[in-house]
């Protein structure tokens, strides 16, 4: 699932506030359905080299969570239809009547459904221990819905540097990294891939996405977005990005600062949870181990504060007036949970001044399938 120039994401032009504004159209990487852009965008890269790995190392059945209206569960559901792999989502709340269509897709793809409460979920989450027992009784009770394929033993620390080196996306990115960069990076794709495995034959994936093997992909898309945008002469000096966990923030950061753009760029990030300052941290530390003394330094990042509309997933009627609003005035679909919330964060920017950018790019990172709320709804 490798990016090449065609099918590199176009550049949509429209306006906020009579200034002109990029769209880079990540929505329509549609990689796995076809006429439907619900798995698109930063999911495709932040799951193609977990799966790529998985599947080399023989893990096809995959374990992780999110909640009803979860992109990440839906993409990596379609992904495992797709491949006829075995996934098993937990899913945060409890089992209803009137499933949002999001988990009907799921039940339609055959996956059995594992709900819980906030309380349990967040158990399930932070502890593998009680995740692999929980979900090993849950197994012997439904037992017919867990018949995919999977893995007798688990990989050993050979098979897992074997199966990176046989990468060969993987292996050329780290190969561009100086030596110091190189050896730490292969470390903690060693680490993060045995703790994907420890999980009962099956392939943990952390809620979101998040994972070692997701920051290098979308880092390598990133490298052949930017040299992509410098041989058509499109120069952008401002990219702005909505945030979850956090890790294709980190993944356009490293890949930013690996290129040599004759020009300087600023990364923003829209946090679409109420934890900035841990993000905030946590973006520090990976600049400071990632992009210090080696790599561009005309590269810049910042967290706008005040984007959450109230909280995550939070859609607010003072929001849903701007959407049609954005929606027209870029000329492109958006998500209420992300891309709207980075739209209204710049239009609000634009229109006060305050934004010093000649042309912003606003990256769409997809999740439109989450909009069916509102169809839902009416």
């Amino acid at each position: 699932m490798s990016t090449t120039l065609e099918t590199l994401p176009r550049i949509q032009h429209g306006q906020i506030a009579g200034h002109p504004v990029g769209v880079l159209r990540w929505d329509e990487n549609d990689s796995w359905t076809s006429g439907k852009k619900w798995v698109s965008g930063n999911k495709v890269e932040k799951l193609a080299w977990q799966t790529d790995i998985a599947s080399t190392l023989g893990y096809t059945h995959f374990v992780t969570m999110g909640g009803p209206w979860s992109n990440h569960l839906h993409a990596i559901g379609a992904l495992c239809h797709h491949h006829n792999w075995g996934l098993n989502p937990i899913v945060r709340g409890e089992a209803s009547a009137s499933p949002s269509p999001t988990l009907c897709d799921l039940q339609h793809w055959g996956f059995p459904i594992y709900y819980c409460d906030r309380t349990r979920y967040r158990a399930l989450r932070d502890q593998p221990l009680q995740r692999r027992e929980a979900l090993l009784n849950y197994e012997s009770k439904n037992k017919n819905t867990w018949d995919k394929t999977r893995r007798d033993d688990e990989a050993t620390p050979r098979q897992i540097r074997t199966a990176l080196d046989q990468h060969q996306a993987l292996s050329a990115f780290l190969y561009q990294l100086p030596s110091t960069l190189h050896d730490q990076w292969y470390r903690d794709l060693v680490q993060d891939v045995q703790h994907s495995i420890s999980h009962h034959s099956s392939w943990w994936i952390r809620e979101g996405g998040d994972h070692a093997l997701a920051v290098l992909s979308v880092a390598a898309w990133t490298q052949h977005i930017a040299q992509h945008l410098h041989n058509r002469n499109e120069h952008f000096d401002t990219w702005i990005v909505s945030m979850g966990t956090g890790s294709t923030f980190k993944g356009i950061l490293l890949g930013l600062s690996l290129c040599h753009t004759p020009y300087p760029i600023q990364l923003i990030g829209v946090p679409t949870v109420c934890n900035i300052p841990s993000l905030t941290q946590d973006i520090a530390r990976f600049e400071q181990i990632n992009t210090t003394n080696h790599t561009n330094p005309r590269i810049a990042w910042t967290l706008w504060q005040d984007t959450q509309w109230g909280g995550y997933a939070k859609y607010p009627a003072s929001l849903a007036a701007q959407h049609p609003v954005l929606e027209a005035s870029l000329g492109t679909p958006l998500d209420r949970v992300y891309t709207l919330k980075s739209a209204a964060a710049l239009a609000k920017r634009l229109a006060e001044k305050s934004l010093r950018s000649a042309r912003p790019l606003l990256i769409h990172t997809g999740g439109l399938q989450g909009n069916r709320i509102q169809a839902q709804s009416t």
